[in-house]
Order: C-alpha cells, then sequence, then structure tokens
C-alpha cells in the first residue's frame, strides 16, 4: 500500500486498505488537476522550438496575456480568418491562484515580476527601506490571477469626464453596454435589480460566500454616520457600505485568461515564457514586428500585418516602449 505504513496495512483484511488507496489516488488526481495544462489552451512554444520559427507574418500580435490582454486576443479570435499571435512572459498559472482565500499566496514567487518602488520619501515610509513590493502577475491571467479578485465598474463621472476630455465612446452609457456583455452574475440575491449586470457573459462574478461580525458592524456604523447601504458598487452607489462582487464563483477564482481564451481555437497561438525585449518600427514610426527571447534561450523576431497591442501591464508596457529606443515610444511611455 503505497500511501499506508506496513503496519497500518497488516490491520486490514485488503478491501478497506484498497477503498483507502483509492481514494488518496482520487484526491490526488483531482488536486492535480485544478490548473493542469488540459486546463489550458496549447503552448505553442512547443512547436516554435520544433520549427525554428513563424508562418509570417500574424493578423495582430498581443503582448501580455493579463486582465486586457487574455480578453482582446479571446475577442479578436473570434475573427476566423485572422491569426493571432499571444506573447505571454510567464507559463500557466499555479494551483493557488484556483482559491479564493489563497490571493497573497504567489506573491515573491516565480509567478510575481516581484517589483518594488524605489525610496522617494513621500510613499512606503514604514515599510522597510521606505520601499513596498509592487506585485505584478507574471502568468496567463496576468496579476488577475494573484490580485483580491474585486469587481467594481467605477463612477459614470470619471468615464464622463474622460469623453469630455475628447475621447468619444467613453461616456458612461456608453461602456455600460460592453460590462453587461462581459458579464455573468451568479448572484441569487434579491436586492439585485434586472439590468444591473449582464447575466450572459463569459465572466462570472459572484458575492463572496464568506461573513463575518465585522461587516455587521461596519454596516452599522456606517449607517450610523448617515451613509447609506447598496447592495453592489453600481453607478450612483459609491458612498457607503456595500457587499462587493469578486471575479470568483464558489470559492474559485475566474481570471481573463480563463473567461476569454479559447481552448482550441486554430488561429489563436499563445507563446507561454516569451519576454519581449522590444518592438521594431519601420521608418514611419510604426510598430511593425516584435523581438522576445524565448524560454531565456532563443531569440525570435515576429511581424504583424495589422496591429500590434501592447497590453503588458502598468510597468510593462511602458517599460517595452522605453527599450524599444524610438522618440515616438519614448514619449507615450512617459504619458
Amino acid at each position: 500500500m503505497e500511501f499506508l505504513t506496513a503496519q497500518c496495512a497488516a490491520r486490514s483484511a485488503g478491501p478497506a486498505n484498497t477503498l483507502m488507496s483509492l481514494l488518496l489516488h482520487t484526491l490526488i488526481a483531482k488536486y492535480c488537476d485544478l490548473s493542469g495544462e488540459q486546463k489550458w489552451p496549447a503552448d505553442y512554444g512547443d512547436t516554435l522550438d520544433s520549427s525554428g520559427g513563424f508562418r509570417e507574418p500574424y493578423d495582430f500580435i498581443v503582448v501580455g496575456s493579463g486582465s486586457s490582454g487574455a480578453v482582446v486576443a479571446g475577442r479578436l479570435a473570434e475573427q476566423t480568418n485572422w491569426r493571432i499571435l499571444l506573447l505571454e512572459a510567464g507559463g500557466d498559472p499555479p494551483i493557488e491562484t484556483e482559491f479564493v482565500a489563497w490571493h497573497m499566496a504567489t506573491q515573491f514567487s516565480d509567478w510575481d515580476w516581484q517589483y518594488h518602488t524605489q525610496p522617494n520619501g513621500r510613499a512606503c515610509m514604514a515599510m522597510q527601506g521606505e520601499s513596498c513590493h509592487w506585485p505584478r502577475g507574471k502568468m496567463l491571467g496576468g496579476t488577475n490571477g494573484m490580485n483580491a479578485m474585486i469587481y467594481a465598474r467605477g463612477t459614470r463621472f470619471d468615464y464622463d469626464d474622460w469623453e469630455q476630455r475628447g475621447n468619444p465612446g467613453w461616456g458612461y452609457d456608453d461602456v455600460l453596454q460592453h460590462f453587461r456583455k462581459a458579464e455573468n452574475l451568479r448572484s441569487t440575491r434579491a436586492d439585485y435589480k434586472p439590468g444591473d449586470h449582464g447575466v450572459d457573459g463569459p465572466m462570472t462574478i459572484n458575492n463572496y460566500v464568506s461573513d463575518n461580525e465585522f461587516r455587521t458592524t461596519i454596516r452599522s456604523g456606517m449607517l450610523e454616520m448617515g451613509y447609506g447601504s447598496a447592495p453592489d458598487f453600481t453607478e450612483g452607489s459609491y458612498i457607503g457600505q456595500m457587499d462587493i462582487l469578486g471575479t470568483q464563483d464558489g470559492g474559485r477564482r475566474i481570471t481573463t485568461a480563463r473567461s476569454h481564451l479559447p481552448k482550441n481555437a486554430p488561429n489563436l497561438h499563445i507563446v507561454r515564457h516569451a519576454h519581449v525585449k522590444h518592438l521594431n518600427l519601420n521608418d514611419k514610426n510604426r510598430a511593425e514586428s516584435v523581438t522576445f527571447v524565448h524560454r531565456g534561450g532563443k531569440e525570435y523576431t515576429v511581424r504583424a500585418s495589422k496591429e500590434i497591442v501592447l497590453s503588458a501591464g502598468a510597468i510593462g508596457s511602458p517599460q517595452i516602449l522605453l527599450l524599444s529606443g524610438e522618440s515616438e515610444c519614448q514619449k507615450h511611455a512617459r504619458i
């Protein structure tokens, strides 16, 4: 008996040992299956290594498979006559990312870029060396695989302000339809009004299942101070106490990589462990190719015929622009 000592196994006539071993084998298999390779799209990197290059060009190249990159790549792949390449610096998410309560377990790990801020005399002054750890995800799903999963659209004021500053289509009423299209509200609470959230989209959102006495205490204190209570962080209810939604369901995290990346789309190639070095611009300052290092070894350059979408995160995207060297890239990086 693999899992039992000889002394323990000797106390059974046989069937009990067999049943216990079967139970343990099943538990381990299910545990390993939580974030197994079969849960995610295939890694095109194996094909890349064996073939030695790409069948160029791709229509679109997306850099980064995080909160935005996975969505962009998945949506572009719905156009079946387009070829999409998605480059991700990390690999598959670890098992810990599946569990809501372990959202901090991947910090300081190989799935975290492990950035730290520089002391500036104004922030992080209580931290050792006046430097804060700035976790950034390095995996399919990006930081969406290690954050606290809070789902909040924001407030009408911000969106309407962006539109008034010269960005047509960014007003709150314009973007609301896109939020609803992406949402799959699973909550059965009666205080959600029809139309508050979408119910047929790919991104599952739900209330957190845990509860404790502090929630009731905080709600009572807010009411005592004259602030209201609302079921959700919907527009118009952003001052007061709310039981927020999360991008999770049944205690399991739902990242954009899980919700938006199709597992069997022949026109979407995903290369993991692809560390992008820089973009390559033509004489018109238009990005036409990407150079990256695969698995810490061979360097590749791949072209896009339509667009390159840079979605490497709040730190990674400007860093890549700076490394790309041209003044136009550096100008955008400073912004």
